[in-house]
């Protein structure tokens, strides 16, 4: 695991765009088995010069402390084992080496190791969903889905609010039966 400077290192190397998320997480797969420190890995890969680096190690000491990471929250609090939050890490950072970024607490939900309501008891930020229940700070839907745009099958956690599909065919249907019979367009809706 990173030390605390090391965590501090990689917030700020992320929020100054010094790296993207996907170098973050390469680099930080490779302090885990690596003995040098994550500032030379930046280095070593190639994401950064060693005056980068100079110049967010000091940028990382100016910092104010960082809040505490979400495995230590979910350590301190007892709601996962160090070995669910390990093999949790493992996942999240063999997933970002093929572009997948996934938070920490989502792959910790989908294990049934924590719930959402305990993610958002345990993080002072809103917590968002896409179909998690009703124990978030906020709800996000594709609006085709609730407007009943959706053809197929909907997801389980949508709740559908009208069927604009149907109305849209059923309006077509009657377009079509009316060009056909030479009912549209007629003198009411033309130019003449």
């Amino acid at each position: 695991m990173l030390s605390e400077p090391e965590r501090q290192l990689a917030r700020i190397a992320v929020q100054r765009r010094y790296l993207t998320g996907t170098q973050l997480c390469l680099c930080v797969e490779s302090r885990r088995t690596s003995a040098d420190p994550l500032e030379k890995i930046f280095v070593d890969r190639g994401f950064l010069t060693p005056e980068e680096v100079e110049e967010l190690v000091r940028l990382s000491k100016e910092a104010p402390a960082a809040p505490p990471m979400f495995g230590d929250l979910l350590r301190e609090s007892g709601l996962a084992s160090e070995m669910q939050i390990h093999e949790a890490s493992e996942l999240k950072a063999r997933l970002a080496t093929q572009n997948i970024h996934r938070y920490l607490g989502e792959i910790l939900v989908e294990r049934q190791v924590i719930s959402t309501r305990q993610v958002t008891e345990l993080l002072e930020i809103p917590t968002i969903s896409v179909g998690a229940g009703p124990h978030t700070d906020g709800q996000l839907l594709v609006w085709t889905d609730w407007a009943g745009l959706t053809i197929g099958r909907v997801p389980k956690f949508v709740k559908q609010y009208a069927d604009l599909s149907g109305t849209l065919a059923q309006a077509a249907r009657e377009w079509r039966a009316d060009v056909e019979a030479g009912s549209y367009p007629n003198a009411e809706h033309s130019y003449e």
